[in-house]
C-alpha cells in the first residue's frame, strides 16, 4: 500500500473532517517536496539553494 492510500485509511478510520484531511494532505505533499528537494541537492551539491526554491514554491504561489 503506498503511504497516501496509508494516509486516507488512516484518516477514515479516525473520522476526521475534511478540513482536517485537507490539512494533513496537504502537509504530506509539502513533506514529499522538501525530501525530494533534499535528495536532488544531494546529488547537484547544491541543498540550499534547492531547498530555498522548494520553501518559495510552497509558500509564496505565483
Amino acid at each position: 500500500m503506498c503511504a497516501a492510500a496509508a494516509l486516507e485509511r488512516q484518516m477514515d478510520e479516525l473520522g476526521l473532517s475534511p478540513e482536517e484531511r485537507l490539512f494533513l494532505r496537504t502537509l504530506h505533499q509539502s513533506e514529499r517536496r522538501i525530501n525530494d528537494a533534499f535528495d536532488e541537492a544531494r546529488q547537484s551539491g547544491d541543498l540550499q539553494q534547492q531547498v530555498s526554491r522548494v520553501y518559495k514554491q510552497m509558500y509564496r504561489p505565483d
